[in-house]
């Protein structure tokens, strides 16, 4: 793969540049809590503004905005990808130095299946009492093993366990790391590449080579934390509060660019996109490629209601008491008349 030429980088966009089908498949928003800028409306806008026909949100293990999200890029004739930027511990694969952060990995749900198996991973952080310290060790890979239906994985990048084996000049676990995610994710691993300087071809040229060795596609994900270069400065505001500590005093790993200038974090218009992966017009094509394989995820608003077997001798309420007697003996032992009057005051309430 050719490099981008060091006298100009990025290279500019010609005004009339064709992009089919290309759109931004790493997306933060503002319900990336204290970690982004934009709000979900003004994403959807831009979007159907520079004629994209899909769009992605991949807010940080939180599902908070997809429901806005999908109302506003309805608005706009804009299909929503809902997906998640998750935080996953470090794989045995990786070796060497720990990192202070976990990795990255982006997931997209392509169907209503992909929806649910988001909702649980999220749920593996959000509802943990130590969730702060939970999403800085990253979720296990047991638990991504377990819920992987439904989801594209999109696998690079700098803040990913791959791009920090190739950033460590390891290539040996940047392989042992690309098998294990085709080993979970099959046909639905994505290999990703981000460039921001013109030595980031290096890495980018070794993630399409672990693709080719591995069978797997390659296609351009680079990350929007902001709308624009201006808004940028507010992302060091966001983490200090976020991590209650002075903006000095901030390490540089908690924030979007581990405090790297030269990364862009705002959007790039498809010329833009197009322009700076012209070195990669095949991970430029499978960005398209990624969208057209989803379909709608979320619930279309009929009401969804548990599926809560019993045995057929008996009526519900015949089976909530007997649940409920169980529960009792298991809790109280030999209960006293107290707790029984109760329990049945309660049952008499459920009933009518």
């Amino acid at each position: 793969m050719a490099s981008a030429p060091d006298s100009e980088y990025p290279p500019s966009p010609p005004a009339d540049l064709p992009v089919p089908g290309l759109t931004h498949l790493h997306v933060h928003s503002h319900y990336t809590l204290l970690g982004a800028t934009p709000p979900v409306a003004e994403l959807a806008r831009r979007a159907a503004a520079q004629g994209m026909s899909h769009l992605a949100l991949t807010d940080t293990n939180a599902l908070y905005g997809a429901v806005a999200f999908a109302r506003a890029c309805a608005r706009e004739g804009i299909t929503p990808l809902i997906g998640m930027t998750i935080t996953v511990a470090q794989p045995a694969e990786v070796r060497g130095a720990l990192w202070a952060t976990a990795g990255e990995l982006v997931l997209i749900a392509s169907n209503p299946e992909g929806w649910r198996s988001l909702c649980a991973l999220s749920s593996a952080i959000q509802n943990r009492p130590d969730r702060k310290e939970q999403a800085r060790r990253g979720v296990d890979w047991e638990m991504l093993r377990a819920h992987r239906v439904g989801l594209i994985c999109l696998a690079g990048g700098r803040r990913s366990w791959l791009g920090r084996c190739l950033a460590a000049g390891d290539p040996a676990s940047a392989g042992r790391y690309v098998s294990r995610l085709g080993g979970i994710y099959g046909e639905d691993a994505v290999l990703a590449i981000e460039l921001h300087r013109p030595e980031d071809h290096g890495a980018a040229n070794a993630v399409v080579e672990l693709g080719k060795r591995f069978g797997l596609p390659v296609a351009v994900v680079h990350p929007v934390y902001c709308l624009t270069v201006e808004e940028r400065a507010r992302l060091p505001l966001l983490a200090a509060l976020a991590h209650n500590c002075p903006i000095a005093e901030l390490p540089p790993a908690l924030l979007p660019d581990e405090g790297d200038a030269q990364v862009d974090l705002h959007w790039l218009t498809p010329a833009e996109l197009a322009a700076r992966y012209a070195a990669y017009p095949q991970a430029l094509a499978q960005v398209g490629e990624v969208a057209r394989r989803c379909v709608p995820a979320l619930p279309d608003g009929r009401p969804l209601w548990p599926a809560l077997p019993w045995a057929k001798e008996q009526t519900p309420d015949e089976t909530l008491r007997r649940l409920a007697e169980e529960g009792m003996a298991q809790r109280y032992g030999n209960p006293s008349p107290v707790v029984v009057a109760r329990l049945e005051q309660e049952l008499a309430a459920i009933a009518r």
